[in-house]
């Protein structure tokens, strides 16, 4: 297994975890008017892009394991999932922001990405030890 493969799931994991924490984090103390809302707004939309640079690790990860002939295909349909899963999230999101309000859809919006993030940390295979850091 060449290095990337071994450290960039970990990177991708500990993204998820670390940028739906931060964002659930910051809507919710801008909620409960903890502080000043424009430094907390600007931290957690900046949380909320380390959501979307979860896409590069998948690149290197899938692209090695997949024959040359079916890649090219294999990485459109994730991408396009991708986007087609952003409007759904878009529209579903709109919805309930203009039923319960604005906040309390940003503080619920990190709770699955960082559900996924702990989990993918916690079942990464334990037959190779995996670190953060690259070698």
């Amino acid at each position: 297994m060449r290095p990337a493969e071994r450290w960039l799931p970990c990177w991708a994991a500990a993204y998820a975890l670390t940028g739906g924490l931060v964002t659930v984090g910051c809507f919710a103390a801008i909620g409960f008017g903890v502080t000043e809302p424009t430094k907390l707004a600007v931290l957690a939309f900046a949380a909320t892009g380390l959501l979307f640079a979860v896409i590069a690790p998948a690149n290197v990860v899938v692209s090695p394991r997949l024959p040359a002939g079916l890649r090219a295909s294999a990485l459109s349909l994730l991408m396009g999932a991708l986007v087609a899963t952003e409007a759904a999230g878009a529209a579903v999101t709109g919805l309930a922001a203009s039923a319960v309000g604005l906040l309390p859809v940003c503080s619920a919006l990190g709770v699955p990405a960082a559900a996924v993030g702990a989990y993918a940390l916690l079942a990464l295979p334990a037959d190779e030890p995996v670190s953060l850091l690259p070698d």
